[in-house]
């Protein structure tokens, strides 16, 4: 499993919605303190396979390299940036919103995402 999600090379963060939820199921996988050569429980295995679904369609995506071709002559280039964090991962995300007359162009620009340590980052009172 871990050298599977490793190998995905995505340093733009494009396939990070699928990239991040294998990195979560290995985060789970070391909660049960299995090890190595052990068998990874059912649940976990189940979930595992669907992933490796979504993963072998990766060689079809497909993202237009250039973000507009009105980018240079726009009228008006916003930069729209996203985050979000739960208890299981922490999320970012980029986007041009790009106008020219009355067209609209959102080009994603870059996404990034890390699973939440396993030890929680809230203070505890003694």
């Amino acid at each position: 499993m871990l050298s599977l999600v490793m190998s995905i090379y995505d340093p733009l963060g494009f396939l990070t919605t699928l990239t991040i939820k294998a990195k979560m199921l290995l985060q789970q996988v070391w909660r049960s303190e299995i090890g190595w050569d052990d068998e990874i429980p059912h649940t976990i295995f189940e979930t595992w396979k669907i992933w490796l679904e979504y993963v072998q369609k990766i060689p079809n995506f497909r993202l237009p390299r250039c973000y507009s071709w009105t980018y240079t002559s726009a009228e008006e280039v916003q930069l729209h940036l996203f985050v979000d964090a739960s208890e299981e991962a922490f999320g970012a995300v980029g986007y041009f919103r790009i106008k020219k007359g009355s067209d609209v162009v959102i080009a994603l620009i870059m996404g990034k995402a890390k699973v939440a340590p396993l030890k929680s980052l809230m203070a505890t009172k003694e």
